[in-house]
């Protein structure tokens, strides 16, 4: 076996599972835009809090309206400098019909941003991972050794 074969081998492993994992998120999110219940909520107050880094941010607090009860949630996303909403925006909300207390708000960005990059550099990296070695065997038929070497003085 090559040298080196093992660990692209367990680096494309790697990066299978994070791919799984973004396949994961995307399948939740199409399951909260089609089976459950959606409506627009209103955010109706910031709640203050630190990150790791100790920097501010703010998770909002959304209230909504089903069958005319209304219910509050706090956001699990929370935002810091300029990216803070203002108390007044309008943001989708998906609850559960059967309880619809049971809700979250998401945007673009949870939704369908992070999973889709979650799948799309893992699979880039394994695309390029297979040329390069695909390149390096045909180079070594050849007679030359790949990429980078240097033959001995």
């Amino acid at each position: 076996m090559r040298k080196g074969i093992g660990c692209a081998i367990v680096f494309g492993v790697l990066l299978l599972a994070v791919a799984a994992g973004g396949v994961v998120w995307l399948l939740d999110s199409v399951d909260k835009v089609t089976s459950d219940g959606q409506t627009d909520g209103v955010i109706v107050d910031l709640i203050e809090g630190r990150d790791t880094d100790g920097d501010l941010v703010y998770a909002p607090v959304v209230e909504y309206a089903v069958d005319g009860v209304s219910y509050r949630i706090e956001s699990s996303v929370r935002y810091g400098g300029l990216a803070v909403p203002d108390i007044g925006d309008i943001r989708t909300v998906y609850y559960d019909v059967d309880d619809p207390s049971q809700a979250v708000s998401r945007g673009f960005w949870t939704l369908w941003f992070f999973p889709g990059l979650l799948i799309a550099i893992p699979l880039l990296l394994l695309v390029l991972m297979i040329g390069f070695g695909a390149y390096n065997r045909r180079k070594d038929a050849e007679g030359a050794t790949g990429i980078g070497y240097a033959p001995p003085v």
